[in-house]
């Protein structure tokens, strides 16, 4: 392991410990149980869970125990996040620290992360552990070799046994991936060979992942669930149409990035200040969407893309709420928070464009105020979270 590596795990660590403990310290160090949480103190479910896909929750029962201890829970968690911001790292190639760190505020404070430890602690390491998996397997992916395919596919088919909407964030990192590279090369041949390649394992973890499911609940006499989550209506258009469920997808995906939580505020002016972040942070993510859209254009000006080949990029970009909300298709338009962990994918994109359109700059000043929109994110995050687990107290 070189220097530079080194120092760059222990940036990820430290920042990701510390951003963690800021964000999510207060719920791990108390016992305050509410929502499903509460009902599922000593965890009984493995059944129910292995009805519903999701037939590795009792390795980590096996593991950590049945008991939802808070801390324990948190320190497992705060391990896989930091793994799963490493290797997100790695596959999009960030090294520079301040980079970093807002990399890692950015998987912490989000609203997916806040509701899941807040409201479903049980299962909270349940879900830093599918996002690990599904970062891992798209790491694996991106070496195209044969190991890396069958790996990677592995990673997806456990991924999807742990918690089945995870795998959106692989779907997410692979747009954000194929994007960047029809802007930065010319090698369209070996571009769309890769994609393929990668459409192909991932059909193929999806068979496997039905497969082994269908084979766990045979083993150990488990009846699918035709209710609730469970996978017996999964891609089972009866009743509607194709094109409804995707403008579904579509329209959810954009309702939950433009309806973030907000923290309790003062009035000041006549003015409620709660509105105002509302507005801060929409304004935020539209400066995060014109960041992806004038990197890419640079890009394609520096890197002189033919034509075609910027209309494959469009169409990534335009495909990318579908990638990120696949699960939500596929589930005939089933979307809660717990499920949309991927969106804040859109922010990493961001981040990714702006880190390698200014890596050589040397106007500091002009990167740092384009970084405003991820900070605010984050500060939301940090407040909002300790304000919902002190209500829970």
């Amino acid at each position: 392991m070189s220097k530079e590596q080194k120092s760059k795990i222990l940036y990820v660590s430290v920042s990701a410990i510390i951003i963690w403990t800021i964000t999510h310290g207060y719920r791990f160090m108390n016992n305050l149980y509410t929502c499903d949480a509460l009902i599922e103190v000593f965890q009984d479910d493995i059944l129910f869970q292995r009805s519903l896909g999701r037939f590795m929750h009792p390795l980590v029962m096996v593991m950590r125990g049945c008991i939802s201890n808070p801390w324990f829970i948190g320190i497992l968690s705060l391990f896989f996040i930091t793994a799963s911001i490493y290797f997100v790292s790695e596959i999009l190639k960030i090294e520079n620290p301040l980079m970093l760190i807002l990399l890692g505020g950015l998987l912490i404070c989000n609203n997916t992360l806040i509701s899941s430890v807040a409201g479903f602690l049980p299962w909270m390491d349940v879900y830093t552990i599918a996002l690990f998996l599904s970062v891992i397997g798209v790491w694996f992916y991106e070496k195209d070799k044969l190991y890396g395919y069958i790996l990677g596919s592995i990673a997806f088919i456990m991924c999807m046994g742990f918690y089945q909407a995870y795998i959106d964030v692989a779907f997410a990192l692979f747009e954000i991936i194929t994007v960047t590279k029809l802007a930065e090369k010319k090698e369209l041949k070996k571009i769309l060979i890769k994609t393929l390649k990668n459409i192909g394992a991932l059909f193929a973890s999806g068979i496997g992942y039905f497969v082994v499911y269908k084979v766990v609940c045979l083993l150990h006499h488990v009846n699918v669930t035709s209710s609730y989550h469970g996978l017996t209506q999964v891609a089972n258009f009866e009743n509607t149409t194709l094109f409804s469920v995707l403008i579904d997808t579509y329209r959810l995906f954009f309702r939950f990035l433009f309806s973030p939580e907000t923290f309790v505020s003062t009035i000041l002016m006549g003015i409620r200040i709660s509105n105002v972040w509302k507005i801060l942070l929409n304004a935020g993510l539209v400066c995060s969407l014109i960041t992806i859209a004038a990197g890419l254009i640079i890009l394609n000006i520096k890197n002189k893309i033919p034509f075609y080949q910027i209309l494959l990029e469009i169409a990534g970009i335009l495909l990318f709420p579908f990638a990120a909300n696949f699960v939500c298709f596929m589930s005939k338009g089933i979307e809660h928070e717990l499920m949309i962990y991927s969106f804040v994918f859109v922010y990493v994109f961001a981040l990714f464009i702006l880190d390698k359109i200014t890596k050589d700059s040397k106007k500091k000043a002009y990167r740092y105020i384009l970084l405003i929109p991820f900070l605010i994110f984050i500060w939301n995050g940090f407040v909002y979270a300790n304000q919902v687990y002190f209500k829970i107290d």
